[in-house]
């Protein structure tokens, strides 16, 4: 177990008096009901009781009160103002019985240290309890799959549990040469992160978009939570096309070629540095798709996930290149499937598609229908089946892009079919070629898969012809 840094102390005294008064028969009865009272004693104002560890830097105290008798929790906020020696604060009209207390020191953002302990309300006693506060920090370290090259800045905002206000705001960077960074002193609980990084290229100083996670941190514990090349490269797409267009190619010239590389393993993002090889291929994923139509791997799924349904509707083959607009827009795949463009065809199951000899294939869309609350994985792989050896046999395609589209459980996928030297693959043999998609859900719970065919002839129009004839 790592801690999470350790907080700096003064002394506050929490006395913690419980004055009743005698019971009769309801428990609801007001001659049933009692009060706490409470008095913290200043660091200069000690009157003999015991003294408990509160971090310097409070500023504030919350007293959280539950149990027998209370149809809903008691919440007491109390301020500490600069110069006060103690401050007296009574909760009053508690039935009797056994309560949990809660005290949580926060200084102006966040919450520092907790402390819990069971109180029961007597009645005609007084109770005097200690509490020890204790840290409610952790630690968050933010890990990339490989070490990067140069100093990458990042900007973090926090919100969540045991946060006031609007948030935390921090600072902090991928050092060169490593691959995590530390965010310290994070109050316990579920936190929501918005992260941005920042690539510093010559004279300026690009920022990207919003990178969304979720973590729970332990006090006294280090979480961990891990950003993908693929997630920082989609958030600096946009960055790099509010640049004047003109100018995108020198600026992309400006990139030193350890970023490039960084940067690889976004497809969309690999199209717009198809000048520039990578000196190490990215190697790409290898999903292991079962042979049957539709699988639920074991353990068998709950009931929840036994509803949930994924199917593999249908696709289009792009046999152009794509324009900057349509690679950067919201759903590039709702664009291409509603176009009229010859250059744009139809993937069925159930038909094979004729495609003239010589063209490159560019991208693919694939159309899927999902009721369930993630984004599916999408993976497609092209296999000449005439030519087993065939380069592109070997390669998978993952989706650049998955969008929830405009119809219910609607998901559009975009794969860019691009090869280790950025170019698309052209279909120079007259063969048949299969391409298999793979989709999966529910935590790759649920999988799918549908198979296309594709048929490279020398004159299409005479092949559906001579077709039509038989």
């Amino acid at each position: 177990m790592t801690h999470a840094g350790k907080i700096p102390q003064t002394l506050l005294g929490l006395l913690l008096l419980g004055n009743m008064i005698s019971c009769t028969q309801s428990p609801t009865h007001p001659e049933n009901t009692g009060k706490i009272s409470f008095r913290l004693a200043f660091p200069n104002a000690q009157t003999g009781f015991a003294l408990k560890a509160i971090p310097a830097g409070s500023r504030s105290y919350e007293i959280h009160i539950s149990g027998t008798g209370l149809t809903e929790a008691k919440i007491v906020k109390i301020s500490a103002t600069p110069g006060e020696t103690q401050k007296n604060h009574t909760v009053g009209e508690l039935p009797v019985g056994p309560k949990q207390v809660r005290v949580t020191a926060f200084d102006e953002n966040k919450a520092l240290a907790t402390a819990s302990k069971e109180v029961t309300i007597v009645a005609s006693q007084t109770t005097r309890e200690e509490f020890d506060l204790r840290s409610a920090l952790f630690a968050l370290e933010v890990k990339l799959p490989r070490t990067v090259p140069l100093d990458i800045p990042v900007q973090a905002k926090v919100t969540g549990e045991n946060i006031l206000n609007s948030g935390l705001a921090l600072s902090s960077r991928f050092a060169a040469g490593s691959s995590s960074l530390t965010l310290s002193d994070l109050p316990e609980g579920k936190k929501q992160l918005v992260l941005s990084v920042q690539f510093k290229l010559n004279n300026q100083t690009l920022t990207s978009e919003a990178i969304n996670k979720e973590v729970t941190g332990k006090a006294g514990e280090t979480a961990q939570i891990e950003i993908s090349l693929n997630e920082i490269a989609n958030a600096l797409i946009p960055t790099l096309l509010k640049q004047n267009l003109a100018d995108l190619p020198n600026l992309l010239n400006q990139i030193p070629p350890e970023l490039v590389e960084l940067l690889r393993s976004n497809a969309l993002l690999a199209a717009f540095l198809n000048n520039r090889p990578s000196p190490v291929p990215t190697a790409q994923p290898t999903p292991q798709p079962s042979p049957t139509q539709s699988v639920t791997p074991s353990p068998s799924p709950s009931p929840e996930n036994q509803e949930l349904k994924l199917e593999i509707l249908d696709g289009r083959v792009v046999l152009r290149g794509l324009t900057v607009k349509e690679l950067t827009m919201k759903d590039p795949g709702e664009n291409l499937i509603s176009l009229a463009d010859p250059e744009v065809r139809k993937l069925e199951p159930n038909a094979d598609l004729e495609v003239r000899l010589n063209r490159q294939i560019h991208a693919a869309v694939i159309r899927l229908d999902y009721n369930g609350p993630d984004t599916p994985e999408v993976t497609l792989k092209v296999e000449n089946l005439d030519i087993p050896n065939a380069p592109i046999n070997s390669r998978e395609f993952p989706s650049a892009k998955t969008v929830k589209g405009l119809a219910p459980n609607r998901f559009n996928a975009l794969a860019l079919f691009l090869q280790e030297d950025l170019t698309a693959p052209t279909l120079d043999t007259l063969s048949r070629y299969k391409i298999t998609v793979i989709a999966k859900a529910n935590g790759k719970l649920l999988m799918t898969k549908a198979v296309f065919h594709v048929n490279v002839v020398k004159n299409p129009i005479l092949a559906n012809i001579a077709s039509a004839l038989q």
